[in-house]
């Protein structure tokens, strides 16, 4: 039997605990078919920790096959470590002071690198990057409380910006599609067994 890092034990019990926790299974979401192309992102978004109070929490992201990101910032700043696989990520710097109007053509990388199993990085909410994930890579994100009520995409062919607001701002029609079943984060859970992660 493959012998677990504690730490990883630590997870492994938030995670379990999670299906039975109504508020923190509320915030996991899964893709939205309906916004996909829209986003360019395919990954699961299990929350293990939420504080109310500092609005820190801590996830679990799960890059599916077809991960095709787009150039974007977030609403709050965070730390991740690659937990299995790896991707490709790209930063572009800034987002700048100007949040109106498109950006200028070309939207070019000012760095790249392969963030590896064991890597750890942060970035803060005005960085935009792009991650290109290995299928089925998993990462554990710190995120701090949201500081803006908005992030946003880049459409690399026009520069124009795809604004995203936070799930309090969704419509129940969205919130339904991204909702995350107990069963769905039991599969998910069975799969990280599968692969060895906890």
């Amino acid at each position: 039997m493959q012998q677990v890092h504690p730490g990883r034990e630590i997870l492994r019990t938030a995670l379990d605990a999670v299906a039975d926790t109504p508020g923190l299974l509320a915030l996991c979401e899964r893709p939205d078919p309906v916004t996909l192309g829209e986003v360019g992102q395919s990954l699961d978004k299990i929350v293990l920790y939420a504080d109310p109070e500092s609005g820190v929490r801590v996830r679990l992201h799960v890059f599916w096959n077809g991960c095709d990101d787009l150039p974007h910032n977030h609403r709050w700043t965070f730390a991740s470590m690659v937990l299995k696989g790896h991707f490709r990520h790209f930063m572009y710097g800034d987002q700048g002071t100007d949040d109106d109007g498109a950006f200028p053509l070309p939207f070019t990388a000012l760095h790249a690198r392969t963030e590896r199993q064991g890597t750890t990085y942060a970035l803060h909410h005005r960085m935009m990057h792009v991650l290109i994930a290995e299928e089925n890579t998993v990462s554990l994100v710190i995120r701090g409380p949201a500081v803006k009520d908005y992030s946003f995409l880049v459409d690399t062919k026009t520069g124009e910006r795809v604004y995203h607001f936070g799930a309090d701002k969704e419509s129940p029609e969205k919130e339904a599609r991204k909702k995350m079943t107990p069963e769905t984060l039991r599969d998910l859970a069975a799969k990280f067994s599968e692969w060895g992660l906890f």
